[in-house]
This record gives structure tokens, sequence and C-alpha cells, in this order.
């Protein structure tokens, strides 16, 4: 699926003189990475939205006030370029913005209390699918608490050993980098809210073998003084404390409804909507000229480029607090709206751009909870159709359908394919463990409404121990066999 991006080649500069923050991340990736950039532009627009808003520590006020905090999964196949990608992003990072290095969850909690502002990067999603199989009580909870910036809070025994940073006082965004196959082991793992504030973003394209790329030392001092220059933008950004008002978005509904189906997804667009949006008006509204040099780039000159370019906006207004201060107050107020007017120092239809990224962005993923279902339910369907076997042991169907070993992968994909109907799964009435059902339509005592039910089953007519007679699972049905799907329905509708 092609995924669509915002283009820069058709709108005029944002002022006469000066290049904008995003621009300038653009051409330091496609200096870095020429072929990645042109195959994943979604990435590096991306990128330009969540570094100004890291560094600055954002939040969003959409009425209430949410942190602009960016948990991003890049997911892509062996040689596509994500390792490159990631090793080119740190090097635009300042010192000021830390690198939380990863272990376990104390270990990290207790970084990002002594750090405060930075980055946390799982070059490989095998090191996270470890860390959730061996502290899948504590590390989930903290990931969940991250992102909201709430307490981080573990308790131990020893008081001494307590880890405990406060709420919002810290200031973290997370990126995880893997294969499509590990993202879907995490899934499994990872079900629920963990995985709805995850933007998957699939990467493109494959390196091919033995490319050898002859150096061009014009362009390598281009891209050392572009990558110079980003450090220092974003080093300014680090004594800014940002909060973006936006406002307008509410007829981007229909849009988001018409091209998404899944309301996860869509609740997952509408959240980052509203930082992609804040990002990117933030990386167009920052400009540096051309003949200035990283080092006279600091927090007056950022702060005076924003104050000079949002004079030419009729529907962003800037407020500065504090100006004087180590740390200075900064609101930036955006009313969206398609206004012709604004193209003229803004990409064209620019925010109708940026929901079409995001929206290209959610809808290419390749692994989704709904994905990974249906991939297990095919292998039920291959089982059943080559050994015609519709009720098996529980240990079968993990095993020798599912093919897994572990708990942490296994129970939460059981409880998925249940749900969602494929399977049935009961007590094995005459015996110990379980019994799944692989079918849950065929005509079975198991898929029957009145199963087990001593009151409404004529096989067991009155009977409370189902052990005494002759019935079983997968005992053909008799006369009275109602589908549970059918049942269930019917009294639902009588309800309403």
């Amino acid at each position: 699926m092609k995924v669509e991006t915002i283009t820069l080649d058709t709108h005029e500069r944002l002022v006469t003189r000066g290049i904008s923050l995003s621009e300038m991340i653009r051409e330091y990736f496609e200096l870095s990475q020429p072929a990645f950039a042109s195959r994943n532009q979604h990435v590096i627009d991306l990128t330009s939205a969540f570094l100004p808003l890291l560094a600055s520590r954002a939040w969003i006020n959409r009425g209430t006030l949410i942190p602009a905090t960016f948990f991003i999964a890049l997911t892509g196949y062996p040689r596509s370029g994500k390792t490159a990608f990631l090793k080119n992003l740190r090097r635009v990072l300042p010192s000021s913005i830390s690198r939380i290095p990863i272990g376990s969850p104390e270990f990290i909690v207790q970084e990002i209390g002594a750090r405060r502002h930075g980055i946390l990067i799982y070059d490989e999603i095998s090191q996270l699918e470890k860390l959730l199989s061996r502290y899948m009580d504590t590390f989930m909870p903290i990931l969940n608490s991250m992102y909201y910036l709430y307490d981080l809070d573990l308790g131990r025994r020893d008081e001494k050993k307590s880890v405990f940073v406060p709420a919002e006082d810290y200031f973290v965004d997370v990126i995880f980098s893997g294969t499509p196959e590990d993202w879907e082991s995490i899934i499994l793992k990872a079900v629920g809210g963990f995985v709805r504030r995850i933007l998957r973003v699939h990467v493109h394209g494959r390196i091919p073998l033995f490319e050898e790329d002859e150096i061009d030392m014009e362009l390598e001092r281009k891209r050392a003084l572009l990558q110079s220059k980003i450090r220092a933008v974003l080093d300014a950004l680090t004594h800014v404390n940002l909060i973006v008002v936006l406002r307008g978005l509410k007829h981007y509904a229909e849009l988001v409804e018409s091209r998404v189906r899944d309301p996860e997804k869509q609740s997952m667009i509408e959240e980052y909507a509203y930082k992609y949006l804040a990002g990117k008006l933030l990386s167009y509204l920052i400009t540096v000229e051309e003949d200035v040099s990283a080092d006279e780039i600091d927090t007056d000159y950022i702060l005076s480029a924003l104050e000079r370019n949002i004079t030419n906006l009729r529907n962003v207004d800037i407020t500065i607090y504090n100006s004087n201060a180590d740390i200075i107050d900064v609101d930036i107020t955006y009313f969206v709206v398609r206004d012709q007017t604004l193209d003229r120092f803004l990409p064209p239809n620019f925010a109708d751009a940026v929901l079409n990224t995001l929206i290209s962005i959610v809808t290419d993923e390749m692994s989704a909870p709904s994905d990974v279902v249906l991939k297990n339910a095919q292998k039920i369907r291959q089982f059943v159709d080559e050994t015609h076997e519709i009720v098996v042991t529980y240990r079968t169907f993990v095993r020798d359908i599912l093919k897994l070993r572990s708990a942490y992968e296994y129970k939460q994909l059981v409880e998925l394919l249940e749900d969602a109907g494929y399977i049935r799964i009961y007590d094995n009435p005459r015996g110990r463990g379980k019994l799944v059902v692989l079918d849950t339509r065929v005509p079975i005592c198991a898929n029957c409404a009145f199963f087990m039910n001593a009151e409404r089953c004529p096989r067991l007519d009155g009977i409370l121990d189902p052990r005494l007679v002759e019935i079983s699972v997968d005992s053909r049905a008799c006369s009275s066999f109602v589908l549970t799907e059918d049942y269930e329905r019917e009294v639902m509708k009588n309800e309403e």
C-alpha cells in the first residue's frame, strides 16, 4: 500500500529567507539515506513532527491537556534500513535530550528519574518481548504510565530501593523497531490499551546486497551542516515549555470515519492527529537562515523566528511568557480552517495533508489484533479440513494447531479467538483439562445453547451430573438443538 505524504515541492518557502525545520530534517535524511527516504517519506514526515514536540516537552490543549508523547513502532523486513534510520536519528539529538538506556522496569524508571527528558529506543522488538515475558506485571503498567506522564512508582520491600518519578516531572518518547513478525508477537502478549497507543509505522523497501555508494564530500558536508543545525534547534527548544492549542478539527470526523472502519484505529487517529498537526505546524514555523551557523542558534533565535513567521498567519497566534527565564513558557494557538490564504505560508491544504498522512500510516498496518485472529483462524480451518476433527484437547490446540509454547503468547491469542467466535472452550465433562471446539456452527452438543443445562437439555433430562449419562462435547445434535449464536441473538433482540 502506498502511504500518502505531504509534498514540500509545491509550496513557497515560509519566509523569503531561510529553511524550515521540517525541510532541514527531510533534506538531512535524504542525504543520509537516499533510497530509504525516497521509499519512506511518511517516516521522515512523522520524525519532523515528533522531534520538536519531544524537545519542547509539548502538551496539546484540546479542551483538556494531553502530553504530546509519541510511542512509535517501526516495522519492516531485514535490510529495510530501520537500523540506519535510528542511527541517523540519534545523530541529531542534542545531549539535552537523553538516550534512556534499556533494561529491567526498575532500571528504566531509575534512568528516567535521573534524566527526566529523553527518548527510549528498542532497536530490536525482541528485546521488548523478553522484558514482557520476564516482567509482564510491572513493565506494561510502566509503559502505559509513561505515555500519559503519570507517576512511575515501583515500590520495593526495601524502602531504600523504591523507585518513584512524579507525574509530569519527566517527558519521554519511545521507539520500537523490528520485523512485522516481531510486532505480531508483541500484540499477542500485550493486547489492549498498550498496543492501541503505539503508532505502528511500516518501513518499505529493501537495501540491495553489496550496494556501494560513492561518497560525495560536498553532499557530506551539507549533511553534516544540517545535522548540526537540527541539533542546535532541538537543543534551543529544550529551554521551552510548549502548549499548543488546536481548534477546528471536528469537521475531520467524517473523513476519518469514511476511510477507517475500525473504532480503535479511529480513536488512535483522533489522538495522534492533534499531536501530529501540532508537531508539523511547529516544524514549519521554525526557520533558520541559510547563512546562520549552528553556534548562532539559541532559544531567542528560535522564538524570534516563530514570532516573525506567525505574524503572517491569520489563524495562528503565539504568546511568550517569562522570556528571561531559564525555561520559557510558550503557547501557540492554531484554529484549523480550510483557508486558501494559508497556502502561501504552509503546504497546500496543510491540515488535510497531515490527516491523510496519518490515516495512511495507520491503515498501512500489516499486523493488528484482527489480522492476528484471522491468520490463526486460517490455521484452525486448515487443521479441520485435513483431520476432520471438530473437538480437540486444549494442549493439542495450542501446540499442534497454533504451534505455540509460551503461556504469554497463547493465553491472549486463545482469548481473542474465543471472543471472536472462532472457537468454544469447555471443561472436559468426562475427564481432566479443557476441550476446544474448532467450529462453533456444526450441529454438535457443544454448540447447543442448552449444552450442560440440566433443565433444557433433553439428554440430561434433569440429571445434574453429566458424567452419569452418555453425552460428550462432540455428540451429534439431537432434535432440540439450538445454535448458541442464534439463541443469544434472539435473546438480545427480545431485550431491546
